[in-house]
């Protein structure tokens, strides 16, 4: 995702281009399902505010994430993107979630192997392209 965002943008495609393109045709269609099999009378009166939080929530989130992609280094934009997981978990944790054991547990071993990953993988790259 990293070097294609960034390949992206040094081939003249904008931001919204790149988000558009790998991100919201995946909720568009996840939300023409969602508003096709659920009874109407679930969504009357709510089809307004699911659309204004699916744009706050999803659409700002993933355009600023793509910007911020195209213009930090590689290895910013891997230790990022790596400790994504762990930001979900913790908002799930402010709003009220409870977190087991394992789960935690589990979270910090996909971050830290996804971060020294990130680190390896971009010395490696650095190396080869010096």
């Amino acid at each position: 995702m990293l070097y294609s965002s960034r390949w992206a943008t040094e081939q003249g495609s904008s931001v919204l281009t790149i988000a558009a393109v790998r991100f919201h045709l995946a909720w568009i269609i996840s939300g023409l399902v969602a508003f096709f099999s659920v009874e109407a009378e679930m969504l009357r009166g709510s089809t307004l505010s699911i659309v204004l939080l699916s744009v706050m929530c999803i659409t700002f989130p993933i355009l600023l994430l793509q910007w911020g992609i195209t213009l930090a280094p590689p290895f910013t934009s891997a230790l990022i993107i790596a400790a994504l997981p762990a930001v979900v978990m913790a908002t799930e944790v402010a709003l009220g979630s409870q977190v087991e054991p394992i789960q935690l547990t589990l979270l910090m071993l996909i971050v830290a192997i996804t971060i020294s990953q990130a680190m390896w993988g971009t010395r490696k790259n650095e190396n080869i392209s010096s």
